[in-house]
C-alpha cells in the first residue's frame, strides 16, 4: 500500500497536529509501508506568509488576507503536482482542508482521500480573534465543508468531532470513523528519561499548551492563589496570549512562581513533564472550538505524572471512563488550586494506583498498536478490500 500523507503545516513547527503526523509517520515506518510525507520544503516559505498574515490582519486587509490564503492553496497544488508526477499512490492521508481542497482539484484518477479533522479551522479563527463574519472565516468554512464532503472517509479524533462533521459540515455518518489520538508509549518513556535545561522550583506543575484561548491558560495561572502550598506553574507553549497572560501575572503578584518556558520540543518537555507534580489541561470552550482527544493528557499518562484537566470534549473522553477523580468543570480555577494541593496531599501508594490505572487504559485504548490499527481499517477501507488484507 503507497500512502501520502498531506498537511500544509511544516513539520519543524510544533503542536498537537504534527506530533499527531510524527506518530504516524513512524507507526507506517515500523510496519514497512510504503509512505510519503507532502508539507512545505521548509519552514522558511510558511514562515514568510505567516508573517504576511500577521501583518495583513493587523492592518485589517481582509482581501489581501484571502488572496495570501489562496496563493498557500496555490502553492501546494504545485506541490502535489509535482509529487504524483514521480510516484502513484493508493491513498493519500490529508490532516488539513487546505491540504484536502488543493489535492482535490488536482487529482485526475480516483485516488480515495482520507482527511482526518483535528479541529474546525474557521472556528478557531474565531477564537483567535478573527471576526466571525469577515469573508476569511467564511471562506475557510465553506473550504472545510467541502473538503470533509467529498472526501472518500473522515476521521474524527474525538466524539465530539464527529457530532460537529455530522451536524456542521453535513457530513454522512457512514463516511466518518472516530479514531482516538494515540501516543508512542514506549518512545515516550524513553525521552522522558532524559534531563530538561529549565530550573524551576520544586514542587511545580507543568502547562504544556499553546496560548491560545480554547486552551484556558489564565485559569491555570488563577488557581495558584487559592493553593495552600507555595506551588510554582511552567508553561510550555507560545500564542497570542503571551502578552496578555505575562501582564495578568504580574498585576497579580505571581512572577516568581509562573515561568513561560515558549515552545519546548518533546525531547525536553517530556523529562520536565517527569519531573513535574502534575500536568494541567484546563481547557475551556471557545467560539465552538472544545478540546479534542488531547496529546499532552496522553503523554501525561505515559510518564505517570498526575493530571488535572477540564471535564470536556476529548479530555472526557479519555478519563471520565476511568474515573478519573482530577477532573474539573471547565474555567473552575478555584478546583483548579484545590487539586493542586490534594495531588501532593495524597499518599504515594494511593497514587501510584491512580496512575497506573491510568496507563492500563492507555495501553487498551490509545496505544500506537491499537490505533495504527483503526488507521490502517481506515486505508484498507476506502481501497474497498478486507481488513485482513495487507495491501490494495
Amino acid at each position: 500500500m503507497r500512502i501520502l500523507v498531506m498537511t500544509t503545516l511544516p513539520q519543524q513547527f510544533t503542536g498537537g497536529v504534527n506530533t499527531h503526523i510524527s506518530y504516524l509517520l513512524q507507526g507506517l515506518q515500523s510496519l514497512g509501508l510504503d509512505h510519503d510525507l507532502l508539507t512545505y520544503p521548509s519552514s522558511g516559505e510558511y514562515t514568510r506568509r505567516a508573517f504576511a498574515k500577521r501583518l495583513v490582519r493587523k492592518l485589517k486587509i481582509d482581501l489581501f488576507d484571502t488572496w495570501l490564503r489562496r496563493q498557500k492553496i496555490e502553492y501546494f497544488k504545485r506541490l502535489i503536482r509535482e509529487r504524483l508526477s514521480i510516484k502513484p499512490y493508493d491513498v493519500i492521508h490529508s490532516h488539513d482542508c487546505y491540504a484536502t481542497h488543493a489535492v482535490l482539484e488536482v487529482i485526475q484518477t480516483p485516488i480515495p482521500v482520507i482527511t482526518t479533522m483535528h479541529g474546525p479551522m474557521a472556528y478557531e479563527m474565531i477564537s483567535a480573534g478573527e471576526r466571525e463574519n469577515s469573508r476569511l472565516v467564511q471562506e475557510t468554512f465553506a473550504i472545510e465543508k467541502q473538503a470533509f464532503q467529498k472526501s472518500a472517509l473522515c476521521i474524527a479524533v474525538d466524539t465530539t468531532l464527529k457530532t460537529m462533521l455530522e451536524q456542521e459540515y453535513a457530513v454522512q455518518p457512514e463516511k466518518i470513523v472516530t479514531i482516538p489520538n494515540a501516543v508512542h508509549i514506549e518512545h515516550i518513556i524513553a525521552l522522558a528519561r532524559g534531563r530538561h535545561p529549565f530550573d524551576i522550583p520544586q514542587p511545580f506543575f507543568l502547562v504544556p499548551r499553546r496560548l491560545v484561548p480554547k486552551n484556558g491558560i489564565e485559569f491555570a495561572i488563577r488557581a495558584l492563589s487559592f493553593c495552600r502550598r507555595d506551588i510554582s506553574l511552567a508553561i510550555a507553549g507560545e500564542g497570542p496570549l503571551r502578552q496578555s497572560l505575562s501582564r495578568m501575572v504580574a498585576e497579580s503578584g505571581l512572577g516568581d512562581r509562573v515561568f513561560f518556558l515558549g515552545d519546548v520540543p518533546q525531547a525536553k518537555l517530556l523529562p520536565l513533564m517527569k519531573s513535574a507534580s502534575g500536568v494541567i489541561v484546563p481547557s475551556v470552550p471557545s467560539h465552538g472550538v472544545i478540546e479534542a482527544t488531547s496529546l499532552a493528557v496522553l503523554e501525561a499518562m505515559a510518564c505517570k505524572r498526575p493530571i488535572i484537566a477540564s471535564q470536556i470534549g476529548g479530555l472526557s473522553d479519555i478519563l471520565a471512563p476511568v474515573g478519573y477523580p482530577f477532573l474539573t468543570p471547565a474555567g473552575d480555577d478555584r478546583l483548579i488550586g484545590r487539586f493542586m494541593d490534594a495531588i501532593l496531599d495524597v499518599a504515594d501508594p494511593e497514587m501510584e494506583k491512580i496512575l497506573q490505572k491510568n496507563f492500563d487504559h492507555l495501553l487498551r485504548t490509545h496505544s500506537s498498536a491499537v490505533w495504527m490499527q483503526a488507521v490502517l481499517d481506515s486505508y484498507r477501507s476506502v481501497c474497498g478490500i478486507p481488513a485482513s488484507r495487507e495491501a490494495c
